[in-house]
C-alpha cells in the first residue's frame, strides 16, 4: 500500500542509537557484565577482550574469533591480544582450547560463573534453563 509507513519499535536499536549504526548489528552484555566487571578486578582492556569474544558467541558453544581480528577490533597488535588472554586465563575467566591449523576456541564459563556469584540467587527467576556445559560448548 502506497504512502504507508511502518512504525519504528519504542526500543528498537535504531532508537537507540541511529539508523545507519543499526544496520551493523549489535552485541548483547549482560547488565550483570555491565554492573559488576570492576569488581573482576580487570583492566578496561581485558573488559573490551571479553565483550569482543562475547560478541562471536551466538549459541552455547565456545567462540572461535582469531586472534588477530580481536587485535583488528581492539586497535592493538596480536601480541597485546595474546597476552591480555593470558592475564584473563590466569584468573580462570576463559580458558584457551586449541584446535587444529585453526584459532583457537574461547572457555567462557569461568567468567560465567564468577558473574553468577554476584546475582542474588533469591531475586533470580525459578524457571531458568538447564545451562549445563557440552563437551567444547559453553
Amino acid at each position: 500500500m502506497a504512502g504507508r509507513v511502518s512504525k519504528i519499535p519504542k526500543y528498537a536499536l535504531s532508537e537507540r542509537w541511529t539508523p545507519l549504526i543499526a544496520t551493523k548489528g549489535f552485541t548483547s552484555v549482560s547488565t550483570t557484565f555491565l554492573a559488576n566487571y570492576s569488581k573482576l578486578n580487570i583492566t578496561a582492556a581485558e573488559a573490551m577482550l571479553l565483550i569482543h569474544l562475547v560478541s562471536f558467541k551466538w549459541t552455547r558453544k565456545a567462540p572461535f574469533p582469531a586472534v588477530s581480528r580481536l587485535a583488528k577490533l581492539m586497535g592493538c597488535t596480536e601480541r597485546n591480544v595474546r597476552k591480555l588472554c593470558q592475564s584473563l586465563e590466569s584468573v580462570g575467566y576463559i580458558k584457551r582450547i586449541p584446535r587444529e591449523g585453526t584459532s583457537n576456541q574461547f572457555d567462557l564459563s569461568g567468567l560465567y560463573q564468577k558473574l553468577e556469584a554476584f546475582i542474588d540467587i533469591d531475586e533470580a527467576p525459578a524457571e531458568l534453563g538447564d545451562f549445563e556445559s557440552e563437551a567444547g560448548a559453553i
